[in-house]
């Protein structure tokens, strides 16, 4: 035992320094991925854009990409109507996307070819003016694995949140290593709002919700009567028509009956406003949230540029303490791949422990066994280091594996060498 103490604790500190040194140069990026095989150009427009207006768009990215003539691209096409999302299709007249499909790799002039084309459609589309949101982004198909950046914005006001939304995204265009920004948040068709004086209202003896639910029935929400034609049943409404729900003056002029049996004109207690409100809001946990997305340069990783924008937004955090803030996408699925893997370390390590203890019937050499783990990063970071590639998820299920092949051998010798003792052999 004094031995073999003296050996691990003098190759200890070498084994340390190095999983410190990978730890703290080396990048990880779970899911190493080839070259490019697919990519989307998605466009999205205000809401009340017209078909014509997203077919330009369309249009002009459509020959942006072909003005490349880059012989490695197999189509490119263009579709309006639908877009791919992070959460799937999204559809409407405002929306649209153009993909390229690339050659298979054993045809293409590089191993790199799709990669570098879509570097340089990204950076060939920021002045194109009209979509609120323009994004360059591979197609994989599989789960969504979400954007390398991905910021969320959680709090009561949507319109506070909303402009901490665009905020953010301003933050993320000026962080070195982003691009293709997008905000979720989206403006929906032009409205006529109401807005209710609840003091006047109460002195009509109504109230906001009973002024809403008169408007509903204004507009035709709920049937009236019910006619039978034979066995079947026919539903009356009665509704305002198209003018007068479009035209502020004349929903003014409309009278409600208040619960005494008088009645009050709309105008009288309420202000009637153009305006647009969200097209969508959209909920996390129960709560409202806005998210802001990125994509990265290619040779960044997610992790470093989460840490640039992580400090550029830390006064932003620290001036509006009621709302949260949240890094999520391939950022968050990555920690918590990394935290689910030293779980699964640390568990293994413990089982082995227990299972050798047992063996052993020793409480100290189940620890000389297992001290040959830590000695087995030595050869697992310089492997790191000799290939230059970041650190991916298969590596790190493989040093896990490792820990259990190292102790198998480490188990051999030294039962070899208690039984060498048992018959009377030195130490040395």
């Amino acid at each position: 035992d004094d031995f073999l103490g003296e050996l691990v604790v003098t190759a200890e500190p070498l084994a340390g320094g190095l999983v410190y040194a990978a730890y703290a140069t080396k990048d990880v990026v779970l899911f190493t991925d080839g070259d490019v095989d697919m990519f989307d150009v998605r466009v999205q427009m205000p809401t009340d854009a017209t078909k014509a207006e997203t077919d330009a768009v369309l249009r002009e990215v459509e020959e942006r990409l072909l003005a490349y003539d880059d012989p490695n691209v197999e189509a490119i096409v263009a579709a309006r109507g639908l877009t791919r999302t992070a959460m799937g299709v999204d559809r409407g007249d405002h929306v649209g996307m153009v993909t390229v499909y690339m050659k298979p790799q054993d045809l293409r002039e590089s191993l790199r070819s799709g990669t570098e084309l879509l570097d340089q459609a990204s950076g060939a589309m920021d002045d194109i003016v009209g979509p609120i949101s323009l994004e360059v982004i591979e197609y994989r198909p599989g789960p969504p694995r979400g954007a390398p950046v991905a910021v969320r914005i959680f709090g009561d006001d949507m319109g506070q949140i909303t402009e901490l939304g665009r905020t953010v995204a301003e933050e993320v265009r000026q962080t070195p290593g982003a691009r293709n920004v997008a905000i979720d948040f989206e403006l929906g068709k032009r409205e006529l709002q109401v807005e209710v004086d609840e003091e006047r209202a109460a002195m009509h003896l109504l109230t906001p919700p009973q002024v809403a639910l008169w408007l509903r029935n204004a507009f035709g929400a709920f049937p009236v009567a019910t006619l039978r034609d034979g066995d079947e049943e026919i539903e009356l409404v009665v509704r305002l028509d198209d003018e007068a729900r479009a035209d502020a003056s004349k929903l003014e002029a409309l009278t409600l009956v208040t619960p005494d049996g008088s009645s009050v004109r709309l105008g009288d207690i309420a202000t009637i406003v153009p305006g647009r409100g969200p097209a969508v809001i959209r909920h996390r946990d129960r709560e409202r949230v806005v998210k802001v997305t990125s994509q990265i340069d290619d040779g960044e990783t997610s992790a470093e540029v989460n840490r640039r924008l992580l400090e550029r937004l830390e006064p932003l955090i620290a001036a509006n303490p009621s709302i949260r803030f949240e890094l999520g996408g391939e950022y968050e699925r990555t920690n918590e791949s990394l935290e689910s893997l030293a779980n699964a370390f640390i568990l293994a390590l413990l089982l082995v422990y227990t299972i050798l203890a047992t063996q052993f019937r020793s409480f100290i050499q189940p620890l000389v066994v297992m001290a040959a783990i830590p000695l087995s990063f030595i050869g697992v970071v310089v492997g790191f280091f000799v290939s230059g590639a970041p650190i991916g998820l298969i590596a790190l299920i493989g040093v896990v594996g490792l820990a259990g092949i190292v102790v198998n051998d480490s188990l051999v010798l030294v039962d070899f060498i208690n039984q060498r003792r048992k018959r009377g052999m030195a130490l040395d």
